[in-house]
């Protein structure tokens, strides 16, 4: 379901098991998206977007700025890999490859590849990093929390970095997260075991990650 609130356009999503309205602004557009409970008159949903006009502006924004750094994925020139910025400069190939040299980096395309292949490849790229990266670092801290994970999935998620399914012991991650600082990434491998031992977000939660990480509070805005 559309709805137009003011200049935005937003998707309603109604969900048999949400509790309460939940609010998104997703990228790469800045599509506002409200989930909330079966029968939840439009009123309150609309209501409820208004009430939270300012900080929906304000991510569209952020997003905004971080798409126009992090766009190859949708047609610009740059690539991020762990918060550095690589201009993309393309050569004719035999097969796709990519090499990173100081701020550049080199997408070998073959010559009857378009755009969509490129961005597949890309995406491919970022998989592959991430799965280097993170299963060192899931290996750390649990040794640090003191926990152990069933396994370690990666999607292509847009609108969270990480998630931890508490029954299964699973945790996920997002291929782009990869993307953001390495000081961040740290935070979200040690965020989502975490809830290996606090399933929810309070208190006691994030006092364990700060005897951890220090400076979580500043690390978790890094995203």
């Amino acid at each position: 379901m559309k709805l137009k609130i003011l200049d935005l356009d937003v998707e309603v999503t109604p969900r048999r098991q949400s509790k309460n309205l939940r609010l998104r602004v997703t990228p790469p557009n800045g599509v506002v998206k409200v989930s909330c409970p079966n029968r939840t008159p439009l009123k309150r949903v609309e209501q409820f977007v208004l009430d939270n006009i300012d900080w929906i502006q304000k991510n569209r924004a952020k997003l905004k700025s971080s798409t126009q750094v992090t766009s190859y994925l949708n047609g610009g020139e740059n690539l991020i890999l762990f918060g550095k910025s690589y201009k993309v400069v393309e050569y004719e190939s035999s097969r796709f490859n990519l090499t990173l040299d100081n701020d550049i980096a080199m997408l070998g395309v073959p010559k009857l590849a378009n755009q969509d292949d490129k961005v597949e490849f890309v995406k491919k790229y970022l998989r592959k990093v991430a799965e280097r990266i993170f299963p060192p670092l899931v290996q750390k801290y649990e040794h640090i929390i003191g926990v152990k994970s069933s396994g370690i999935g990666y999607r292509y998620m847009t609108s969270r970095w990480g998630s931890c399914n508490v029954k299964t012991r699973h945790i996920n991650f997002s291929v782009y997260a990869c993307q953001k600082p390495m000081e961040y990434v740290e935070y979200l491998v040690c965020h989502e075991l975490m809830h290996l031992i606090y399933p929810n977000h309070g208190n006691e939660f994030k006092n364990a990650i700060r005897q951890i990480i220090p400076n979580a509070d500043i690390v978790a805005k890094l995203k």
